[in-house]
């Protein structure tokens, strides 16, 4: 028992494993992003700070023209 590899279930878990399914899911909430394209994204740009700071040009190879615009402008709606 001592030897194995198994997580303790009573350790914390890191803020950030907490925090990805609330990424994920705000990520969604944007138009035209399922939940590929938002673990793509996040693959690329792995905070929402990274995110909402892309591009359209960086943004498009991933996720599509029209998609890039639809996330730029729902940063832009919400955020400024």
């Amino acid at each position: 028992v001592l030897g194995e590899n198994k997580e303790n279930p009573f350790r914390r878990k890191s803020v950030s494993r907490l925090l990805e399914p609330v990424v994920l899911n705000l990520v969604q909430q944007i138009p035209g992003v399922g939940k590929v394209k938002a673990m793509q994204l996040l693959q690329r740009f792995p905070s929402i700070h990274q995110l909402c700071g892309a591009s359209v040009h960086e943004l498009e190879p991933i996720v599509g023209q029209a998609t890039a615009q639809h996330i730029t402008a729902f940063f832009h709606k919400q955020f400024t």
